[in-house]
C-alpha cells in the first residue's frame, strides 16, 4: 500500500466521519505521516470545514486497522 492510496482513502474517510459525527463538510488539504522510524500506522488528515476555512482541523487515522478513527481535533 502506497502513501498516495493511503492518503487519498484517509481523506476520504475523514471527511465522512466529520460529516457524520459534527454534521459539517470538510475539505482535506493535506495528509503528513509520522517519521518512518516511529514505525506506526498513523496518518493525519489536515483540513477545514466548508463554511468556515478559518476552522482548521486534524483527522488521525489509524490505516492498517481498517481506517479507524483514532481522534480528531482543531489544528492550531
Amino acid at each position: 500500500m502506497d502513501k498516495e492510496e493511503v492518503s487519498k482513502t484517509a481523506s476520504h474517510v475523514a471527511s465522512e466521519y466529520l460529516l457524520k459525527e459534527e454534521k459539517r463538510e470538510f475539505i482535506a488539504t493535506d495528509t503528513e505521516f509520522p517519521p518512518e522510524e516511529a514505525s506506526t500506522n498513523i496518518v493525519f488528515v489536515n483540513g477545514y470545514y466548508k463554511d468556515n476555512k478559518e476552522d482548521k482541523m486534524y483527522v488521525m487515522i489509524d490505516f492498517k486497522n481498517d481506517y479507524n478513527i483514532e481522534g480528531y481535533g482543531e489544528l492550531e
